[in-house]
């Protein structure tokens, strides 16, 4: 089967989130089917990527995504109707490339990433189907909760017109993914063709995510993610500033280290060089984690299943994280995860396990039990062959 695999960002390498789950997506469908990839790039270096990806697939097509047309693009649709998504993920240039592959190539099948890129088949009569992965307009709604206005105006009206989309989204595709049963349920809730939903969750590699040879570093702590997102910063300038003290209280030789890529000024301005380190980029994360005696995810913004979460317990790390964090991961609390949303329970808790080595080789035990039972890609792209099988 010819499918062709549109995503918003190119699905290599698999360092974050989206990247993550289209890399092993495209992966997974290429050992079954002749995968074209069409994607946006963001800079010239990504090139190398490119022709990394290559080996993966039939072909990959790309254009550059500019920030300030975007930015211009969804400034300007603030006085249209459309979600300022759509705007800034829109060009001519990647248009004329779909529409030029679906003409030549005659592809079975459509596989789109994200809803921002839906209109670039919206109209094609082919058989279609989207990964949402998350229900960004749930996402939105959280933002407007936790901002001022005036990003709490931007981010309510970007809400309200992101759900008619993805309204019209569930209507014209053949069917629509997102990655837990609870985000099934929300889209349910205000979609017209809830059996077009399909809940397919993500996987992790225990292979390349495992425990270190190496001991663990006491009184270390981690946090993983791109530190340009929204809910990563919040959730380490709510640590940095209302937990770690009450952590370093009892144990005043705690370090924590944020690692992730395009750290802002807000959280490099966390950074004191002394027990609290912002890495930036780094090739690899895995050190950092398996070094680490705890990895915390005091995230208050989330949807969706958190990778970090699943790297963490797949290297033999106890998590302690909020209810958002859990919500996708589903982990039993206080045996595979800890869970505390007060931020007096959640220092109290990590002490504990820095304190505690036999809780913490019990919730590291546990954690990776439930990774080698729940989370393997292979049963991911299983999952979605069938569908595909239906859908075509």
């Amino acid at each position: 089967m010819k499918i062709l695999f549109i995503s918003q960002r190119l699905p290599y390498p698999p360092i974050r989130g989206d990247k993550i789950r289209g890399f092993n997506l495209v992966r997974g469908l290429s050992e079954q089917h002749d995968v074209s990839v069409v994607s946006f790039i963001r800079t010239t270096k990504e090139m190398a990527d490119v022709e990394a990806l290559k080996q993966y697939c039939t072909s990959v097509d790309v254009c550059m995504l500019g920030e300030w047309k975007s930015k211009l693009n969804a400034c300007l649709g603030v006085f249209t109707t459309k979600p300022l998504t759509l705007s800034w993920y829109y060009s001519k240039q990647l248009w004329d490339i779909v529409q030029k592959k679906i003409r030549d190539e005659k592809f079975d099948l459509l596989f789109v990433m994200c809803s921002s890129m839906a209109q670039y088949v919206f109209d094609n009569d082919n058989p279609k189907i989207i990964d949402l992965v998350d229900v960004d307009s749930e996402k939105w709604i959280q933002y407007a909760n936790r901002t001022s206005f005036p990003y709490s105006w931007v981010y309510s009206l970007e809400a309200k017109r992101l759900r008619r989309y993805e309204k019209d989204i569930n209507k014209i595709f053949n069917n629509c993914l997102v990655v837990t049963e609870e985000e099934k349920k929300i889209f349910s809730s205000f979609s017209l063709y809830p059996d077009k939903i399909t809940a397919i969750s993500i996987g992790i590699d225990e292979e390349y995510f495992k425990p270190l040879l190496e001991e663990y570093t006491s009184n270390t702590i981690v946090f993983t993610g791109a530190m340009d997102y929204f809910p990563n910063i919040d959730a380490m300038i709510f640590f940095c500033k209302e937990i770690l003290p009450l952590v370093k209280e009892k144990l005043p030789d705690v370090i924590l280290y944020i690692v992730g890529s395009s750290p802002t000024q807000e959280v490099q301005r966390l950074a004191n060089n002394k027990d609290i380190i912002v890495t930036g980029y780094v090739d690899d994360t895995r050190p950092y984690i398996g070094k680490s005696a705890v990895c915390v995810v005091p995230l208050r913004v989330a949807q969706g299943i958190q990778n970090k979460i699943l790297e963490a317990m797949s290297m033999g790390i106890p998590v302690v994280t909020t209810s958002f964090g859990n919500k996708g991961v589903g982990a039993e609390e206080d045996k595979e995860i800890v869970v505390a949303d007060d931020k007096n329970k959640f220092a109290e808790k990590v002490v504990e396990i820095l304190q505690n080595r036999i809780l913490r080789d019990q919730l590291s035990r546990n954690g990776k039990q439930l990774i080698g039972q729940r989370y393997s890609w292979k049963r991911v792209t299983d999952e979605l062959n069938e569908l595909i099988e239906t859908v075509c």
